[in-house]
């Protein structure tokens, strides 16, 4: 396989991610995860640019921002707690 082939199929995987569904899940949830899916997909041009490509192929964003206060809930409670 040629690197321009690799570099394809690399390609094919830009943008992956996962969604999960649990107990509490709603139509809503599922609604608004297909609107946000279409929206990326229609619009992919104007999300590259947000992103830069590090040597090991993986992206990462351009704009950091505190994941302890995104994605633990200790973040978000600790947050309220300080309002």
């Amino acid at each position: 396989m040629t690197d321009e082939e690799l570099e394809a199929i690399a390609d094919l995987h830009r943008g992956m991610v996962r969604a999960s569904f649990g107990i509490y899940s709603t139509t809503e949830d599922a609604d608004a995860l297909a609107t946000a899916v279409r929206e990326i997909a229609s619009n992919g041009a104007r999300y590259v640019p947000r992103y830069d490509r590090l040597p090991n192929t993986d992206y990462v964003h351009k704009t950091r921002f505190d994941h302890i206060q995104v994605f633990v809930v200790r973040g978000a409670v600790d947050a309220w707690l300080a309002h």
